[in-house]
C-alpha cells in the first residue's frame, strides 16, 4: 500500500467515526438517517473497530516503503536486528563513535494519556487515545511533522474526536547533553466535540485544540509526554467554550523518529554500552 492510499484509508476511517458520532446529535437531524444503516447499539463496537483498523493499518505499513514497494527489512526482521544490536552494543559503538541517522523518518505511534479539562478550579478528568503517523519527509523542517488523531473522552461531559498534526521544530539540546532525549513540539487538531451536559440534551459542535508539549524518547521506543498544554475550543462545554487542557501520556513508536532524535537515541545507547563495558572491565580487574 502506497502512502497516499494509506493516508486516504486513515482519513476514511476517521470520517466514518465522525459520522457515527453525528448520527446521534440532536441538532444535526440530517445525519440521523445513518441510524438506519448502523443502529445505536452497534455504534460503540463500530468505533472500537475503527480504532483497531487504524492501528492495524499503521502496523502493516511497517512492511512497505512510502512508495508502496516492499521494505528491505520487515517488522520481524527489525526486531531481530534490534536484539542483535543490543547484544553486540559494546562492539558496535566502539567501531562507530559517531552514529549516523538513517534518512527516513517514517514512523507510527499509539499511546494514551490522562487529561485534565477546565482549569484547576473545575478540573474534569478525561482520557485520550492518540495515534500519530510521520510520513517521513526528507526536508529538515518537515521531518518532524506528524499526522495526529485524538480520541478524547470525558465521561458525562464531553467526547472529542479530532485530526490534525504535531510538529517538532529542528531545535534540540546538544546531542551529548543529559537532556538530549527531550524534544519540544506544537500541536493542533480540528474535529467534532460532542457535549453531554448533565440533565440536558447532547450537542455536537466543531471543536479544535492548539498547544504544545515536551516529550522524552527512550532508546526502547517508549515515548513519554512529560506535559502537554492545549487550548480546547468546545462550544457548550460545562467549563466554558475555551478552556485549558493539560495531559501527560505514554506511547510506543514503531519506525524511525526525526533525524535529530535518531542521533540522540544512538548516542544514548552508546553511552549506556560504554558504561556497561567500563563496569565489566572494572569487575574483571577486580577479580
Amino acid at each position: 500500500m502506497k502512502f497516499t492510499a494509506h493516508l486516504l484509508s486513515q482519513a476514511g476511517i476517521w470520517l466514518f467515526a465522525v459520522l457515527t458520532i453525528l448520527a446521534n446529535a440532536p441538532d444535526a437531524p440530517w445525519f440521523h438517517f445513518l441510524q438506519t444503516i448502523l443502529p445505536t447499539k452497534y455504534q460503540g463496537v463500530a468505533l472500537a473497530l475503527c480504532g483497531l483498523a487504524s492501528a492495524t493499518l499503521g502496523l502493516l505499513h511497517q512492511f512497505v516503503n512510502p512508495d508502496g514497494t516492499k521494505a528491505l527489512t520487515a517488522w520481524s526482521g527489525k526486531i531481530a536486528v534490534l536484539l542483535l544490536s543490543l547484544f553486540l552494543a559494546g562492539a558496535v559503538y566502539a567501531q562507530a563513535p559517531t552514529p549516523t541517522p538513517v534518512s527516513s523518518t517514517y514512523n507510527f505511534s499509539i499511546g494514551a494519556g490522562a487529561f485534565g479539562l477546565g482549569g484547576t478550579s473545575q478540573a474534569t478528568p478525561a482520557t485520550d487515545v492518540v495515534l500519530t503517523l510521520n510520513p517521513g519527509f526528507s526536508n529538515k523542517y518537515l521531518n518532524g511533522l506528524e499526522l495526529r488523531d485524538d480520541n478524547l473522552l470525558a465521561p458525562g461531559a464531553l467526547n472529542y474526536f479530532g485530526a490534525g498534526s504535531n510538529w517538532e521544530p529542528p531545535i534540540s539540546f546538544p546531542a551529548t547533553s543529559a537532556f538530549a532525549p527531550l524534544s519540544f513540539y506544537v500541536d493542533g487538531t480540528v474535529g467534532v466535540a460532542l457535549v453531554t451536559p448533565t440533565g440536558g440534551p447532547s450537542q455536537s459542535h466543531i471543536g479544535f485544540t492548539a498547544g504544545g508539549g515536551l516529550r522524552w524518547l527512550m532508546s526502547s521506543g517508549v515515548r513519554l509526554t512529560l506535559f502537554e498544554m492545549d487550548l480546547l475550543h468546545a462550544p457548550g462545554a460545562p467549563w466554558g467554550t475555551n478552556s485549558p487542557a493539560y495531559t501527560g501520556s505514554i506511547s510506543y513508536l514503531w519506525g524511525n523518529p526525526s533525524q535529530a532524535a535518531q542521533t540522540r537515541r544512538a548516542l544514548a545507547k552508546r553511552r549506556k554500552a560504554e558504561k556497561e563495558m567500563a563496569k565489566r572491565e572494572a569487575q574483571a580487574h577486580g577479580n
